[in-house]
């Protein structure tokens, strides 16, 4: 996946976008949109369906007992009615730097859309990641050939399962391994199905997954339930997880947890997004009067250094 991934906007968001030159790390600020929030609804939903009607055979083919799989946890009335379970925060981002289906389709023309030049190589996650304790943030390319998808990654879960099924005789740990494949799944996977119809977009998503502070009880309530001290679930989790958790305290987890807001606008869920202002590298206009006053904004933002191309024609 290339580093240089571009977002399509208006000039009236920039502004928002830019407004947090003053925190170090934080200049560049998205906002999030719920998956289920998205304009089409059944996006999510399609996700959801994907996984459920592919796990049987793979809970089959790992000796899964029905009473331990979790396809039918996928049904997406379930999901969606249950607000403790996590919900993926969404920035879409494409490989297309000037593409005229994008212009039209994700800003209001070339009189208000702008382009954002975004360099999000492994040193910018790292920040927005580890300072910036989004420690569940991913960045990944959406799946548009599922079949060929499910034949080669199935989920990636086959050895790790057969470790802890068989290696482990204590029942509650694959328990957890169970419920974590599920989240992992909800988290992780469902967010970037999309429907073969919009390969032409090419997105690729930066994406928050929030837990509801209910499931952050797994770390302290539920872990004694479970009969398992909070401080190994903590550690077998930094085991798999990464740089993004290892220096978060539960604390950490449930300020992460509650910092979403609702849009102003139309009372969807949102949450803030943060990079380093080392990840803007350019801004594309198709509108020659947005070039100054995109500079008067860039200035005042500490960002002076930022160029604004004018886009003549497409690639």
């Amino acid at each position: 996946m290339d580093n240089i991934l571009y977002h399509y906007t208006n000039f009236d968001v920039l502004e928002s976008i830019l407004k947090y030159n003053t925190i170090k790390n934080k200049e560049i600020c998205f906002w999030a949109s719920r998956y289920d929030c998205f304009k089409d609804g059944v996006e999510f939903e399609y996700g959801l369906e994907w996984v459920r009607s592919v796990l049987p055979e793979f809970e089959n083919s790992i000796g899964r007992s029905k009473n331990e799989q979790i396809a039918d946890l996928f049904e997406p009335s379930i999901v969606l009615s249950n607000p403790s379970l996590p919900k993926p925060f969404v920035v879409s981002l494409t490989g297309r730097p000037d593409d005229e289906y994008m212009w039209q389709t994700y800003t209001k023309g070339k009189d208000e859309g702008i382009v954002l030049e975004l360099n999000l190589d492994e040193e910018v996650i790292n920040i927005a990641t580890v300072d910036n304790k989004q420690f569940l943030l991913r960045l990944a390319s959406c799946i548009y050939d599922l079949p060929s998808y499910k034949d080669t990654n199935l989920l990636g879960f086959e050895l790790s399962y057969l470790k802890y099924a068989f290696d482990c005789t204590n029942s509650p740990v694959i328990e957890i391994f169970r419920i974590l494949h599920a989240l992992t799944l909800l988290m992780f996977y469902c967010p970037l199905i999309k429907k073969p119809d919009f390969i032409k977009e090419k997105e690729t998503r930066l994406f928050l997954n929030v837990p509801d502070l209910e499931w952050c009880n797994i770390f302290t309530v539920k872990s004694k339930e479970l009969g398992l001290e909070k401080e190994h679930i903590i550690n077998e989790l930094k085991k798999v997880s990464g740089k993004g958790v290892q220096n978060v305290s539960v604390e950490d987890i449930e300020q992460y947890v509650s910092d979403i807001h609702q849009n102003p606008h139309n009372n969807k869920w949102y949450k803030e997004l943060f990079l380093p202002k080392a990840a803007l590298k350019g801004i594309y206009v198709r509108n020659e009067n947005l070039i100054d006053k995109i500079k008067e904004i860039l200035v005042s933002k500490n960002l002076d250094n930022i160029p604004v191309h004018l886009v003549e024609s497409c690639y």
